[in-house]
């Protein structure tokens, strides 16, 4: 597991990256960035990599759009287009049509968690290509990234 990374370093694109497996045709691989944990103790998992529903798909960075999974509370309606699941939309209509509706559809929700039916967990999913701006304000309405507890012992016992 990798050390902890800030918002601002997983967008610009800091990060370990795994041991490349002999005769795999990937290459090096990005580790995952461990959960950002909020001030009030929410957390999500924020990833940006070529393997990764991120703009761009590299493993450089900057990072524009990120792929954000498992918050522990339901995010706000703005991420609704972003969820890698089913909203309480026919299943039958294909994607785009789907996604046409949701955009048209969203502005007048009222704010709060996003519906869905009762199969879809909305901390159980992958939101991708989510707009930098967009996960930045669900860190701040959270209070901010919690600050890493340092040990403050005196080492001279």
């Amino acid at each position: 597991m990798c050390n902890k990374l800030t918002f601002d370093q997983i967008i610009a694109g800091e990060g370990e990256f795994l041991p490349t497996i002999p005769g795999s045709s990937f290459g090096p691989l990005k580790n995952s960035a461990p959960p950002i944990v909020c001030a009030d103790g929410e957390s999500l998992s924020v990833q940006a990599g070529r393997m990764l529903y991120s703009t761009p798909r590299d493993d450089e960075g900057p990072y524009t759009a990120v792929e954000v999974g498992f918050p522990s509370v339901s995010p706000p309606y703005s991420w609704a287009e972003y969820f890698d699941g089913t909203f309480p939309v026919p299943h039958w209509l294909p994607y785009r049509i789907t996604l046409k509706i949701l955009q048209r559809l969203v502005h007048l929700l009222p704010r709060g968690p996003v519906l869905r039916t009762e199969e879809d967990d909305p901390t159980e999913s992958v939101y991708a290509y989510i707009p930098v701006a967009l996960v930045r304000e669900f860190i701040e309405a959270h209070g901010g990234e919690a600050l890493a507890e340092v040990d403050m012992k005196d080492t001279d016992d």
